[in-house]
C-alpha cells in the first residue's frame, strides 16, 4: 500500500491535475469494472458559434457524460470556442467522477460491507482467516477510493469555480481598457 501511495504521489507531483485525475480513474476503472477497456475516452467538443453554446462529450465505453457551456448575454463580445470548450470539459468531467463515485465505488463497498456483515454473523466466523484478511483488504481499497474520487471531484469543483473567476476578471480588464481605448479615440 505504501509503494501505491509512493508511485500516486509520485505522480501527482510531475503529471499535471487533469492528467494526474485521469490516471487515478482508469486505473480504479480497470481494477473495479472489467479492464481498461472501461476507461474514459478523449473527449469529443462541439462549438455552435452562433449560439455561443460548447458541448463535451466523454465517454467511458457504456455511458456518454454530456458538459455544456452557454456564453452568458453580458458575454457575448467575449465569446470563444476555447473558454466554452474548457468550461464544457470541466463539466463533464465531473459528471464523470460523479458516475465513478455513485455507480461503482459506492455499490461495491456496499456489497462488501454486506459481505463481511453476514461473514461476521457466521457460528465459524474466523477473524484471521485468509478470506477476512483479503476482505479487509478490498474494503479498504475501496474506502481508499471513494475517498480519492471525493477529493478528485472537490478539486475539479474548485478549478472550475477559479477558471470562471479568472476569466471574468479577465473580461473586466479587456472591457476597461477598450473602454479606455475608445475614450482616447474621441
Amino acid at each position: 500500500c505504501s509503494v501505491k501511495n509512493r508511485i500516486y504521489k509520485f505522480f501527482e507531483q510531475i503529471v499535471p491535475n487533469l492528467i494526474f485525475a485521469e490516471f487515478y480513474a482508469i486505473m480504479i476503472l480497470s481494477k473495479n469494472k472489467g479492464g481498461p477497456h472501461m476507461a474514459k475516452k478523449a473527449p469529443i467538443f462541439q462549438w455552435d458559434e452562433e449560439s455561443g453554446t460548447a458541448v463535451c462529450i466523454i465517454s467511458d465505453g457504456d455511458n456518454l457524460f454530456i458538459g455544456t457551456a452557454e456564453c452568458h448575454e453580458e458575454d457575448q463580445d467575449m465569446k470563444s470556442e476555447k473558454t466554452g470548450s474548457t468550461i464544457a470539459l470541466f463539466r463533464a468531467t465531473i459528471k464523470y467522477y460523479n458516475h465513478i463515485k455513485k455507480n461503482i465505488l459506492q455499490p461495491q463497498l456496499k456489497q462488501l460491507n454486506q459481505l463481511y456483515y453476514t461473514m461476521n454473523r457466521s457460528k465459524r466466523f474466523n477473524p484471521k482467516s485468509y478470506e477476512n484478511v483479503m476482505l479487509q483488504r478490498q474494503i479498504q481499497q475501496r474506502e481508499a477510493d471513494l475517498e480519492m474520487i471525493n477529493e478528485l471531484l472537490r478539486s475539479k469543483r474548485e478549478d472550475l469555480r477559479i477558471y470562471l473567476t479568472e476569466k471574468e476578471k479577465f473580461y473586466k480588464r479587456i472591457r476597461a481598457s477598450r473602454a479606455a481605448a475608445a475614450e482616447q479615440g474621441k
